[in-house]
């Protein structure tokens, strides 16, 4: 009604509204909010991302209840990046802090679709996952990001992990990954903390995983940092967006003689990978054969260092 008839009695009853849903300890649980059910009901977190969205993107709303609007919903984007989203149904549930199963209600995937197209709405920079898991030593190879959640033998493979294949992984900080010999988490095991591991050889556990567990170390959540610029060592992407079949260019900020690139849709699948050599700083891959949308992109670099951007092809 405010965007209709410039009356700013509208608009301040809708922040008064929305803070209120904001602070409300009823409404969520540690800063996300809450399971609302199932059927209609789940549909009505969507529904208040919408709106939270329009308002930190209105300007006659104050920068500082801008801010805050954003950071409630880049809390919820990094919960269903981090937690939410099952990678192997492509499902999000009525419970945005716990892994969905392998069908729900078609009211929660909306209100998980709204969630993350407001994240993209609003700029919020890729996500970077905890884990990402590399086939070859030094990161070649097929590259493949993963939340936390356990994974057997069956969801690794059905994301495209060959039993008995990785040599190579990052963990985030904030995060550890334990790796197991057998498909079912049983075995020998390898505990990993946060790092770069650039060859598992050195770990005595070289093309021996096949189930895997990841967690997320203590309490709190690291929020998503608020940019539309590459997150890491200034290596820059261009055109951005750029014209299905055209050229998407990588400029290093640094020597870089190999990198692996990996592009994932927002379902979580991986729609792209090849190894790139560099040549004067600079290099490219071709956008043919994949489909208009918002992609996040996986670099890793020679030498361990990793960047994430999102890519727009349209």
């Amino acid at each position: 009604m405010y965007q209709s008839t410039s009356n700013a009695t509208y608009l301040n009853d809708a922040i008064a509204t929305a803070d209120f849903a904001i602070q409300s300890t009823e409404l969520s649980t540690n800063s996300i909010f809450r399971n609302e059910g199932d059927g209609d009901a789940a549909l009505f977190k969507g529904i208040l991302v919408r709106y939270l969205a329009l308002l930190a993107q209105e300007p006659a709303v104050s920068v500082t209840k801008r801010n805050a609007y954003r950071a409630v919903l880049e809390d919820q984007a990094l919960s269903i990046h981090t937690y939410g989203f099952n990678r192997t149904h492509h499902t999000i549930g009525t419970d945005w802090a716990q892994t969905a199963g392998s069908s729900g209600w078609l009211s929660a995937q909306l209100s998980g679709i709204m969630m993350l197209e407001a994240a993209v709405d609003l700029n919020f920079s890729a996500p970077v996952a905890p884990v990402v898991l590399f086939e070859h030593c030094s990161y070649g190879g097929y590259a493949v990001p993963l939340g936390v959640g356990s994974y057997t033998m069956g969801q690794l493979q059905a994301l495209g992990i060959m039993n008995d294949d990785v040599s190579s992984l990052n963990v985030q900080s904030g995060y550890q990954a334990t790796l197991y010999e057998h498909h079912d988490f049983t075995g020998n095991s390898l505990v990993l903390s946060s790092g770069d591991y650039s060859c598992l050889v050195d770990n005595g556990f070289n093309d021996e995983m096949s189930s895997l567990v990841i967690t997320k170390l203590g309490t709190g959540q690291a929020r998503l940092a608020i940019s539309q610029e590459p997150q890491v060592s200034h290596t820059t992407f261009y055109p951005n967006p750029v014209n299905m079949g055209d050229l998407l260019s990588i400029r290093f900020g640094h020597n870089v003689e190999q990198a692996w690139i990996s592009l994932v849709d927002l379902r979580g699948r991986r729609v792209f990978q090849a190894a790139v050599k560099a040549s004067e700083g600079t290099a490219s891959i071709s956008t043919e054969g994949l489909a208009p949308g918002t992609y996040i992109l996986y670099l890793a670099e020679n030498g361990g260092r990793m960047s994430t951007s999102k890519v727009i092809i349209k």
